[in-house]
């Protein structure tokens, strides 16, 4: 039987923050990327968790756990101890997307996680070989319209590519119909060969092949042009302004994160994004630095969970 002195300790005890959210970290921090070791997201947060090494002193480690479009690694961090040790770096895809496009999903992209910050964006834009018939958005938009049969290609089904190009048709009133590719290398090689009439590719996956003079982009599906590509015109300029997307990448720690550890995140995440090195280092990488803080970073993941979850639902896609 408990003495009222044992009471009394419990529940000082209680009231107490945890004492690992005041000197946090103590040891190592595991980013969770939910895609194939070397992408866009290793590299980001790589570049990122050396940074915060070296102001924390303690190692910063980059897992990946791929697979079902992201939902893999999404589902480990979501399912982890809350103590900030483990994190994940999502995008649209497992971070919006899946809600709708998987019919039981393990974890809710709104509550599973406490959102710490966007740290770069990447456009998505409608790409054609260099000697292709096409140049602006009028002639793609008037090509989808036409009688003749025209494809366009993704980097693979249920994915940003794939989901972009239908919110094109859907908007445009365009009839492209659907390729998809088992990864980015592959539609490259589909879009620089013709294979191809377009393809719809992520800045980071485009660029090279622009720079080399065998690809052009003729359209971005962003509301507003990127730095990185501003000689594109967005599809917003063409007469579609409900066609705003873009790739965001950003972080999340599991849901009952203290919140001194989460703000402890936060500001090592900022102030990595706060240096010239990072911007120029993500600027080579066509990422444009966008960091946020966590309260703009749960709105967007809520505003392109209902976006594209109409457009999933309108497609009938199912991942599962």
């Amino acid at each position: 039987m408990k003495t009222l002195l044992q009471f009394a300790l419990l529940a000082f005890a209680a009231c107490q923050p945890p004492a690992h959210a005041e000197t946090f970290p103590q040891r190592a921090i595991t980013i969770v990327d939910a895609y194939p070791a070397g992408g866009s997201t290793d590299v980001l947060s790589r570049i990122l968790g050396e940074r915060i090494s070296r102001r924390t002193g303690q190692p910063v480690i980059v897992e990946a756990r791929a697979g079902a479009a992201g939902t893999i690694g999404s589902t480990f961090v979501a399912r982890a101890r809350p103590d900030g040790y483990t994190i994940l770096v999502s995008n649209p895809g497992p971070g919006a997307i899946a809600a709708t496009a998987f019919s039981r999903l393990p974890y809710d992209v709104e509550t599973s996680f406490v959102p710490l910050t966007i740290a770069a964006t990447l456009p998505m834009l409608f790409c054609v070989p260099t000697d292709s018939r096409l140049h602006t958005p009028a002639e793609l938009i008037a090509l989808g319209k036409s009688a003749t049969p025209v494809s366009f290609g993704s980097a693979g089904t249920g994915g940003m590519s794939h989901i972009v190009g239908e919110m094109f048709n859907r908007e445009a009133g365009t009839r492209f119909l659907h390729v998809p590719y088992k990864g980015a290398s592959p539609l490259t090689v589909a879009v620089i060969s013709g294979e191809v009439e377009v393809g719809v590719m992520s800045g980071a996956d485009a660029r090279p092949h622009v720079r080399s003079g065998r690809m052009r982009c003729i359209a971005n599906a962003g509301a507003k042009r990127s730095p990185l590509f501003p000689e594109v015109p967005t599809l917003v300029e063409a007469g579609l302004p409900a066609v705003q997307a873009e790739v965001w990448y950003g972080y999340l720690a599991p849901a009952g994160t203290p919140k001194p550890v989460a703000d402890r995140l936060h500001a090592e995440l900022a102030h990595a994004l706060a240096e010239p090195a990072v911007r120029e280092k993500l600027e080579e990488l066509s990422m444009s630095v966008a960091a946020s803080t966590p309260e703009v970073f749960a709105a967007r993941i809520k505003a392109d969970r209902q976006m594209y979850g109409r457009i999933v639902k309108a497609m009938n896609l199912q991942l599962d």
